[in-house]
C-alpha cells in the first residue's frame, strides 16, 4: 500500500497487517524437527502483524516425516496458543487461490482509504478503526523486524533456551524473562 504522509506528494511503500507464511508439510515437520518452526513464529508474533499461517500439502501429512498427531497439534497450537490463522491448502494451485482471495479482499478494504504512517508502537496500541488507515512503513517494518541479524541480548539468550522446553511458548518464556 502506498501512503502520502504531508499535503505534498510524498509517497511512502506500508505493510498491510497481515503477513503470510507458507510452508509446505514436509518443511513444517523438517522446521519442528531441527527448531526453526520456533524461532520462525516467534519471530512472525514479534512482528506486531496478524499471521495466515499457510500448510500446503495436507494429503501428503502421512510421508512427512513425523507422526500425523504431532503435525495436527503443532497446527492447533499454532491457531491456539500463537495466534495465528491456519490455512491448509491441497497443494500450490490451492494456495495460489486463497492468496488471490486474500489479495483481492486487501484491496477492496484499502482501494479507497486514507492511508497514514505509524510506528510499530503505534500500530499495536491503535483502535480497531485506525487499524484500517494507519500502518506501517515498510522501512520502519525492515527496520524493526531484522531481529534475525541483530546480536541477541542476554534476556534473548534466555527465552531462546527456555523455548527449547517442550511446553514452553514464546509467550511463557517473554514471561520468565521479565521476572529472572
Amino acid at each position: 500500500a502506498r501512503s502520502t504522509t504531508t499535503s505534498t506528494p510524498n509517497y511512502e511503500d506500508l505493510v498491510l497487517p497481515t503477513i503470510v507464511e507458507r510452508k509446505r508439510i514436509d518443511d513444517l515437520a523438517k522446521s519442528i524437527r531441527d527448531g526453526r518452526w520456533r524461532e520462525q513464529k516467534f519471530r512472525l508474533r514479534a512482528s506486531g502483524l496478524q499471521v495466515a499461517y499457510i500448510v500446503e500439502g495436507g494429503a501428503a501429512i502421512a510421508r512427512a516425516g513425523l507422526p500425523e498427531e504431532t503435525l495436527r497439534q503443532a497446527m492447533v497450537n499454532t491457531s491456539i496458543i500463537d495466534g495465528f490463522r491456519v490455512v491448509e491448502t491441497r497443494d500450490l494451485s490451492d494456495t495460489s487461490e486463497w492468496l488471490a482471495q486474500m489479495t483481492r479482499a486487501l484491496e477492496r478494504q484499502y482501494t479507497r482509504q486514507t492511508l497514514t504512517a505509524v510506528n510499530q508502537d503505534q500500530f499495536k496500541t491503535q483502535t480497531t478503526t485506525m487499524q484500517k488507515t494507519a500502518l506501517m512503513p515498510l522501512s520502519y517494518f525492515n527496520r524493526v523486524s531484522a531481529k534475525k541479524q541483530r546480536r541477541l541480548t542476554v534476556a534473548d539468550q534466555f527465552a531462546k533456551a527456555l523455548m527449547a522446553l517442550a511446553g514452553c511458548s514464546a509467550d511463557k518464556a517473554a514471561a520468565m524473562t521479565v521476572l529472572y
